[in-house]
């Protein structure tokens, strides 16, 4: 005896595994997108520090530079140098952090596809066993 397919019931098992799995993805995804955000933090904290670190050097420099000067000496090359290691690290926090901001926004657009996606899944499968019912 061959057994009729019954299409309504694989749609509702097909629906069901599909929202199961999006539910994983979309709470794996919500945690990735934490994650940025917490990155995003600690590297802007850490460009802050770098900002505050140039110029509290920059400002020693500068003192040192008026004594040398008061005594005669020329201390414009270790000033440039100076000045080119802490625009340097300045640069590379404020880079990271932009990348940090990037992958976030990312993160978050992709949760939010994913969560509308898995909305729509939900309102389809409570349509289908509503409409049919589970047998």
């Amino acid at each position: 005896m061959r057994e009729t397919l019954d299409v309504w019931r694989f749609l509702n098992l097909f629906v069901l595994a599909c929202w199961i799995g999006l539910t994983a993805v979309t709470v794996q995804t919500a945690g990735r997108w934490s994650s940025a955000r917490a990155s995003t933090r600690v590297r802007f904290q850490r460009l802050l520090d770098a900002q505050q670190e140039a110029m509290s050097e920059s400002q020693e420099i500068g003192k040192q530079a008026l004594e040398a000067a008061s005594q005669g000496k020329d201390m414009t090359k270790e000033i440039e140098r100076s000045g080119d290691r802490h625009l340097a690290r300045v640069q590379a926090a404020n880079q990271a952090e932009t990348d940090a901001f990037t992958f976030e926004q990312i993160q978050r657009k992709e949760f939010w596809w994913e969560f509308a996606a898995w909305a729509g899944i939900t309102l389809l499968g409570s349509t289908v066993l509503a409409r049919r019912g589970w047998k």
